[in-house]
């Protein structure tokens, strides 16, 4: 924001910048990521160092790793930590001015406060075996985000309350269901890869895309680490709402919202009832 911008669009730009990341081009994060994320999460990492850090990540979040670790991870679930954690993304994108009251002041106060609550008994000593810094191991714990996750199921059920013929319709295919109009890329409103773009239409991702035109989870270097784990929380979710239960919205014209993403303004309020089997 506020600096010379270079606006590119297409598949051949996607390829370009993302094979070309630490060798051309080097993508950065505004400061109020930064000093809320930490200067040792992976996202301020580069070259080699983010290859090795990113591959421990994936690793962990592959779906060896996620069978593994899902059952620990739901033995420990602490969900009063939610609404701190909250906060703390609350600032992200928010200008770095810390003035009391404002979203940065609050979500660095969050993130002080997850710190005191018990993050730092996950990363006792300052390096383990392998050398990594207990800042890195720190950091690492906020650089994960459920925002993007709930945000897209939160899409999707409005948009498939809005459209109820391609509920009915896919049903049976229901994991395919991935609403194109909230992502970000600009190739996903391009009328050559996706004709009638705004349109709710889950049957386009039928036949084979190609390469660099869907783009949910980024690519080349910088790709979600976690995807595999928003992945598992998405279609796990949506299986057991939609085999269970059927939902109308209370506000059908909710506007959208973003901050910095997409979202019903009121917070998407919904009626819910058990399915009649």
């Amino acid at each position: 924001m506020g600096s010379p911008t270079v606006v590119v669009n297409g598949t051949d730009a996607n390829q370009f910048f993302l094979l070309n990341e630490f060798k051309l081009v080097i993508s950065s994060w505004p400061s109020s990521s930064v000093q809320l994320m930490g200067k040792d999460s992976i996202m301020e990492k580069q070259g080699e160092k983010h290859r090795i850090f990113s591959g421990i990540i994936a690793s962990s979040l592959s779906c060896a790793g996620l069978e593994a670790m899902v059952p620990k991870i739901w033995i420990n679930v602490e969900p009063q930590m939610l609404g701190i954690f909250e906060r703390v993304l609350e600032g992200v994108f928010a200008p770095p001015i810390r003035v009391p009251g404002s979203k940065f002041s609050r979500a660095k106060k969050a993130r002080e406060e997850i710190e005191i609550k018990g993050v730092d008994r996950y990363s006792e000593g300052e390096e383990d075996g392998d050398g990594r810094r207990r800042s890195e191991r720190r950091d690492v714990i906020f650089s994960d985000a459920h925002d993007t996750t709930s945000f897209a199921i939160a899409m999707t059920f409005r948009m498939l309350a809005h459209h109820p013929n391609c509920f009915s319709q896919a049903f049976p295919m229901w994991l395919q269901f991935m609403p194109v109009l909230w992502t970000t890329y600009a190739t996903h409103y391009n009328e050559d890869y996706f004709p009638d773009h705004m349109a709710f239409d889950p049957s386009r991702f039928e036949e084979p895309i190609q390469p660099y035109v869907f783009l949910p989870f980024g690519g080349g270097p910088r790709m979600c680490a976690g995807y595999q784990l928003a992945k598992l929380n998405i279609l796990i979710f949506i299986h057991f709402v939609v085999t269970r239960y059927n939902w109308s919205l209370q506000y059908p014209d909710e506007p959208i919202t973003m901050d910095p993403l997409p979202f019903p303004s009121h917070g998407m309020p919904i009626n819910i009832y058990p399915k009649k089997l």
